[in-house]
């Protein structure tokens, strides 16, 4: 796996404009990046069986369908995987030999005319060395049904409730806190945001 930097952004990163790190030489265009090895699992639906209801996936399908730019991430359908995604992380990070913070997340979501088409979620790790690729990930596949069953085990309440379920109400942007759901920096690529451990709940895989 190789990871590129094709930019940076300073400040707020929904408004601050993007700054190209790409340089030409020998009439080829570069962007500096660096070569990974590392172990992943990928986990997907069959067919269009994620379908989405309750009152949670009501609120962010108004949400989604209201934004001007029609951010893919405030579909329901990726608020789900990504809710997901964390509850896996620390999930797999029990018995993988990695750290919740040591594994990453990558939220696949397709979506044409309003409909879902294809989404997926792949959880990873990756180091310059060979450190990523121990197999502790890859050695759960056999156990995945375990580990699903541990990440939703607890999904509908938190320690923190009744204030975690009620952040909405008071401008939160969904049900989660560091208690339930939020994870390291490292693992997370959208800064904790688009969460919601109700909409899961309501809608269990």
């Amino acid at each position: 796996m190789v990871m590129v930097q094709t930019g940076y952004q300073r400040l707020d990163p929904q408004k601050a404009q993007k700054m190209s790190t790409a340089f030409d030489w020998n009439g080829t265009t570069w962007y500096p990046g660096i070569e990974l090895f590392g172990e992943g699992v990928f986990i997907d639906l069959a067919g269009d069986s994620l379908t989405l209801a309750g009152s949670r996936a009501d609120q962010w399908n108004d949400r989604y369908r209201s934004d001007p730019d029609g951010d893919p991430s405030l579909h329901p359908a990726h608020v789900w995987w990504h809710t997901l995604s964390h509850r896996l992380l620390r999930s797999l990070s029990v018995d993988s030999g990695y750290s919740s913070a040591a594994i990453r997340e990558r939220v696949y979501l397709s979506v044409q005319d309003g409909r879902v088409t294809g989404s997926g979620l792949l959880l990873y790790t990756v180091q310059p060395g060979g450190d990523g690729t121990l197999g502790g990930l890859v050695a759960l596949v056999n156990r995945f049904e375990h580990v699903l069953s541990h990440a939703l085990g607890d999904v509908e309440s938190c320690s923190n409730d009744p204030l975690c379920q009620e952040a909405p109400s008071v401008g939160a942007e969904g049900v989660a806190c560091y208690s339930c759901l939020l994870a390291s920096e490292t693992s997370c690529e959208h800064r904790n945001q688009r969460l919601d451990r109700l909409l899961l709940a309501e809608n269990l895989p």
